[in-house]
């Protein structure tokens, strides 16, 4: 049962109606077609059957570069590709695209970054060329144009805030894939820093390291093909569970982070898990539905987290293996047996100092100076906080 404890300190949205209820979930799920339903299910569950896949031989939606073996396969992926740069060409208003196509023509008209983008949209040639226009338009918004059109999301691209957003583990890219290869990011809002702007970048940053790596020179084809899961928690008091200055600065921040994740970033977004700790949460978590869009809510699931801070050692996600995420990778703040706080400060640790050794001394200079930072950069160890 949820904790019903009453916060000290009242908050405007604690007394605000909801816009879309969880009352509503099973309505807007029950008036989805059948097919929408079964390709919701089976992201939400990591269920990509191989057998269908063996069935259908005619189906090249999960294709990767390593599976181009067979003359059908590249008369496919060129078919594909000649789409992709046919209806880039349709569309008119694309100033941003066309500025960072002509500045990296080889980034932006590299394989394995068109791939991504016809992945995230199942070969839908037409919805990947108006993602990758909205998505140069959107980097160029976030990290302005001197970064944003830079082929890779770096930390060279950080403001001093996403620093110490970065430090603080707001949002984690955990180290490891589930079962079914999707990647798994953490947004712990107990530890959120920053304005919506600074968490936006941080989230991108996190995503862009999920599917290119940390120099953008590589694909990571299985999250690509199956997607990234997001687990979400709170892991504040009752009276100051909003991470951001005020609900309008978290209502922003969710409704652009959600419209990334489903329409310009190139990635699949497959499931959301969140865990509300006690009742203010959970009508937080409510209050969040209309900013989500249909897409997201098919796949969101809320699980019942109310003992996360009532037992010594909580396994409040027992049904994790059924979402296909061994428990032994759910982070420990979320229950599992994964990364703990000062376990996930240690791997982004070395994470920096790997990065930092493919950077010129230029590079490195025109990074913010954070005190942090580069106490992390250089002695790689648990830092608290």
């Amino acid at each position: 049962m949820l904790n019903t404890h009453v916060p000290h300190k009242t908050q405007e949205w604690m007394t605000a109606k909801p816009y879309f209820s969880f009352d509503r979930l099973a309505e807007e799920y029950d008036s989805t077609s059948n097919e929408e339903r079964l390709r919701a299910i089976r992201d939400k569950y990591g269920v990509y059957e191989e057998d269908q896949d063996e069935e259908d031989s005619d189906d090249e939606d999960g294709m990767d570069m390593d599976e181009i073996t067979t003359d059908d396969d590249v008369l496919f992926m060129d078919t594909k590709l000649q789409q992709l740069e046919d209806a880039l060409d349709s569309i008119t208003e694309k100033e941003t695209y066309e500025t960072a196509h002509f500045m990296h023509p080889e980034h932006v008209e590299s394989f394995k970054f068109r791939l991504a983008f016809l992945h995230a949209d199942e070969f839908d040639a037409a919805a990947a060329a108006h993602r990758m226009v909205k998505y140069w338009e959107r980097k160029v918004q976030l990290f302005g144009t001197e970064h944003g059109l830079q082929p890779n999301v770096s930390l060279l691209h950080f403001k001093r805030e996403d620093l110490q957003a970065l430090a603080k583990g707001g949002v984690r890219l955990l180290p490891q894939l589930d079962e079914t290869g999707r990647a798994l990011i953490l947004n712990y809002n107990g530890y959120y820093d920053g304005d919506p702007q600074t968490m936006l970048r941080l989230t991108w940053y996190m995503l862009h390291m999920a599917v290119f790596g940390n120099k953008n020179d590589s694909l990571n084809t299985s999250v690509q093909k199956n997607g990234v899961v997001s687990l979400s928690g709170n892991g504040r008091p009752a009276n100051d569970i909003v991470p951001f200055r005020s609900f309008h600065d978290f209502s922003v921040f969710l409704r652009n982070i959600c419209h990334d994740l489903t329409a310009v970033l190139p990635l699949k977004f497959a499931a959301a898990h969140v865990f509300p700790i006690d009742q203010w949460a959970l009508k937080l978590n409510e209050l969040s539905l209309q900013f989500m869009g249909q897409y997201i809510r098919l796949r969101l699931h809320v699980h019942d987290a109310s003992h996360i801070h009532q037992e010594k050692n909580p396994i409040f996600f027992p049904e994790s293996i059924a979402y296909g995420i061994p428990h032994t990778i759910v982070p420990a703040e979320l229950g599992g047996g994964g990364f703990t706080t000062l376990e996930y400060t240690h791997w982004l640790s070395m994470h920096l100092r790997e990065h930092f050794q493919t950077m010129t001394e230029q590079e490195k200079e025109g990074i913010p100076v954070h005190e942090l930072f580069i106490q992390m950069h250089n002695n790689p160890q648990p830092v608290t906080h």
